[in-house]
């Protein structure tokens, strides 16, 4: 009862909602005064027994707790604290603005070239910019808008303007030759498995390590260094934790040296 009342009440994505029922499956009818912290630890080893811990907090821990704490404000039992499996602490996988270069001058198509540029400036993750549609590109207003897969949820970003000149390139190639009609999606591969089909190969022949969440990662390494705040970094690249964007934060002395001289003098 008190995960189908928070499944009602929070309306979660559809993958967290069947990662939920499969925990609810595991626990059985049991009364939620009743589960305790060494269930959920089984639970996560059951369901995904080779999983890395921040996946086992993200897919079972957390989703338990919030029902949990559901229940507790509900004054069905009494709030516990769910401890959270130990992870690692996160590192950036940036790669460098020479590498980006290499890559985007060894593409042989404009689309390639916009395609790297794209995640190189924007920092989508490859699946969502892989399915940004024409139609949600505002020209005049330099701002698109696209369906985040992850979080589940749309939102509008702007446009680089070194993007945009070369995606009106690729609007004017794109054109049907006789309607004049663009196709519904700006780049024509719907899934990261087919971009790979090309990228490996430039890849190979820059002689670079590279995929396209370093990209990701790059944009916010790079904002970090610009000096940009974590509401801009978070904004940019569609982080809805902060501890997400945290990892870009600090660790760079001149960044932190640069901060300093905007201190005001005191003597």
């Amino acid at each position: 009862m008190a995960a189908e009342s928070y499944l009602e009440w929070r309306k979660p994505s559809a993958r967290d909602e069947k990662q939920i029922l499969a925990i609810v499956d595991l626990l059985g009818q049991r009364f939620v005064n009743e589960v305790v912290q060494d269930d959920l630890v089984q639970v996560a080893e059951i369901l995904l027994p080779k999983a890395k811990p921040a996946n086992m907090n993200r897919w079972i821990m957390r989703p338990a707790a919030c029902v949990l704490h559901h229940a507790a404000n509900n004054k069905w039992c009494d709030w516990q604290r769910i401890r959270l499996f130990k992870e690692p602490r996160p590192k950036t996988r940036a790669t460098t603005p020479d590498v980006a270069k290499a890559l985007i001058k060894g593409a042989t198509k404009l689309v390639q070239k916009l395609f790297l540029l794209w995640l190189f400036k924007h920092g989508e993750r490859v699946t969502d910019a892989a399915n940004i549609e024409w139609a949600r590109i505002d020209f005049e207003a330099k701002t698109y808008r696209h369906y985040e897969r992850k979080n589940d949820k749309w939102r509008t970003a702007p446009l680089d303007d070194e993007v945009l000149a070369l995606l009106l390139q690729h609007k004017k190639a794109s054109k049907d030759k006789k309607t004049r009609e663009l196709p519904r999606h700006v780049f024509p591969w719907r899934s990261r498995h087919s971009v790979y089909n090309w990228l490996i190969p430039l890849r190979d022949r820059a002689g670079v390590t590279f995929t396209p969440h370093m990209a990701r990662h790059t944009v916010g390494t790079m904002l970090n260094a610009q000096g940009a705040s974590l509401r801009t970094i978070m904004d940019r690249l569609g982080h809805t934790d902060v501890k997400s964007s945290l990892r870009y934060q600090g660790g760079d002395i001149e960044v932190v040296r640069e901060a300093g001289k905007r201190l005001p003098r005191l003597s």
